[in-house]
């Protein structure tokens, strides 16, 4: 199971719109929209396939895009000390 996260939607009505079809393709409780990000995301954890989920959304008018999960290099750094 992966977690995979999208820039996404503005509104509570868009929601209520892609949430039969968000059940179907992930599962209930399988997603969340974060609208108090700056990015107002989406969270899908399932092993659905990302441009499944954009394609769903990309069907209802709105584009969207998989964010990269970057892990910055100081973090790297800080996990190897950690573990020392």
């Amino acid at each position: 199971m992966k977690v995979l996260v999208f820039t996404s939607v503005e509104s509570d009505l868009m929601i209520a719109v892609l949430a039969p079809g968000l059940n179907a393709l992930a599962g209930a409780g399988q997603w969340n929209f974060d609208l108090d990000d700056c990015d107002r995301i989406l969270r899908v954890t399932s092993s659905v396939n990302a441009s499944a989920v954009s394609f769903l959304l990309g069907e209802n008018g709105i584009f969207c895009s998989e964010l990269e999960d970057i892990v910055p290099e100081t973090w790297e750094f800080s996990a190897k000390l950690a573990s020392q």
